[in-house]
This record gives C-alpha cells, sequence and structure tokens, in this order.
C-alpha cells in the first residue's frame, strides 16, 4: 500500500447542520486555514491570554495560524456545548493539551486539534480519549534524528524496504500515529508507539482504502490522507471499533446550527 492512496474515496461531508455526536463515534473536523482567515478578524472570539500567546509568536504565518486554528476551536466546541465561541473555558493538562475547564464537561466531550501547512484537524467523542495529528508529507530536517531516537530498531528495517520514492510517505504515516498515541495518552511523540506491524500490514498491500484502521499501543487507529499531500492519524481509547465521520468545517455554515 502506497501512502498517498490511502484517503481517496474519503467522504468529506459539509453539513449544514450540527450532527449529533453519539457514544461510540468521532467526528473529525477539517479545516482550510486560509479559507478562515478570509472571514475578517477573529480575533474578537479569543481571550486576551490567547490574543497575548499570539503576540509572542515571532513569524507572522504562525500567529496568524494560531489565531485562525483557536477561533475554529471555539467556534466548533461552543456548538457542541450551546455556549458562544468567547464564552467556551479552556484548561490544559501538564503537557499543554487543551481540554474544557469543567471537568464534567471535559469527561463529557473529549477533544485534540493539530494543523500542519495550510489545513486543520480537529477530532470529538464523548468520554473517549483521543489524539489526532496531520503532517504535510515533505522531508523533515530532524528526520535523522527522530529516526534515531524515536523509532526502533524493526521500524526502521521497515522503513528501509519502503521503495525510495514512496519512503518519505511511509516515515510521515509513522510519525502521525506516534503523535496521535502520544497526545492521547498524554506523553506526546515520546511514548515511543511501536508502529512496526502497522508498517508491516499497510505497506505490503497495493488496494486503496479510505482510511486504514488497527490498534496500536491499546488505542485504536485510523490513519487517512486528508487532503492532497498530507497524512493524518487519529486514535482513539476504545476497545471497539468507532464509527468515524469525516467534516469539512465552513465557519458560515457552523455559527448558523
Amino acid at each position: 500500500m502506497r501512502n498517498e492512496q490511502v484517503g481517496r474515496g474519503l467522504d468529506w461531508h459539509t453539513p449544514t447542520s450540527l450532527p449529533a455526536l453519539e457514544a461510540g463515534q468521532a467526528h473529525v473536523w477539517r479545516v482550510r486555514l486560509e479559507a478562515w482567515r478570509e472571514q475578517g478578524d477573529l480575533r474578537a472570539i479569543l481571550t486576551e491570554d490567547e490574543i497575548a500567546r499570539a503576540q509572542r509568536l515571532r513569524i507572522p504565518e504562525k500567529r496568524a495560524d494560531f489565531v485562525t486554528a483557536r477561533a475554529a476551536l471555539r467556534t466548533v466546541l461552543a456548538s457542541y456545548i450551546g455556549l458562544t465561541p468567547r464564552q467556551v473555558e479552556l484548561a490544559y493538562l501538564p503537557d499543554g493539551k487543551p481540554q474544557l475547564a469543567d471537568p464534567l464537561m471535559a469527561a463529557r466531550l473529549q477533544f485534540n486539534l493539530s494543523h500542519s501547512g495550510e489545513w486543520m484537524l480537529l477530532a470529538l467523542s464523548r468520554g473517549l480519549p483521543l489524539g489526532v495529528d496531520i503532517e504535510r508529507i515533505h522531508p523533515l530536517r530532524a528526520q535523522g534524528w527522530a529516526l534515531a531516537q524515536l523509532f526502533n530498531r524493526a521500524e526502521r528495517e521497515v522503513l528501509n524496504t519502503v521503495p525510495q520514492a514512496y519512503r518519505e510517505a511511509a516515515f510521515i504515516a509513522a510519525w502521525t500515529l506516534k503523535e496521535a498515541v502520544g497526545k492521547a495518552d498524554g506523553r506526546g511523540i515520546r511514548a515511543q508507539a511501536d508502529t512496526t506491524d502497522l508498517l508491516q500490514a499497510w505497506f505490503s498491500q497495493d488496494e486503496a482504502q479510505p482510511y486504514r484502521y488497527g490498534k496500536l499501543a491499546g488505542y485504536s487507529i485510523a490513519q487517512f490522507n486528508p487532503a492532497p499531500g498530507y497524512c493524518a492519524a487519529l486514535a482513539l481509547a476504545a476497545v471497539q471499533p468507532v464509527q468515524l465521520r469525516f467534516l469539512n468545517l465552513e465557519k458560515a455554515r457552523i455559527e448558523t446550527v
């Protein structure tokens, strides 16, 4: 299986009303950051702390991405819990992972977000800890260090068997798997999830499927391509397979529900 095939045929729906999020489901929202920036100044729905955090980012593109991603996050969460975006209160775990500040709400509505390049993903579930990661498929300057420090020997051997033309995509696929699991359990990339079995299975098959589903480090894993040139993974603390819904987030529509 060649990684750029994962995700062909994946249906991204643009809902006209907020879909119900039931137990045993996860919603994955896809946000095109540039399209949201065109909506005007989004800082009005951010808190003072968030605006200050954005201002500390020296690179203008990074600053704009943070503001846009945080505005999208607040808009979606507000729709699920029945508040305005500005009223959504967030807290942060020791690793920096955001969650709803109210403990009961946080237990009922779990979420995680990731952005890379022009895309952001936001995943939500009812009570299931989860982590999501999206990466643009391109050479990473720290790839050599990552392979040596964060991948075991078996993983490196599997990656070396992938044809050179697809090796970059294979590395990014493995990286997103590790990131998603690390974000779900709170330890980050150093959680050291062993991706050997999934890589062996997924990169030895030729058929294209909308997404791949498997198990990794006790988590249910889905991997898919959210857009051309991108790879993503979702990890959920679920014993049984979870029904996934892939949704496009358009600001004008989500604010009307």
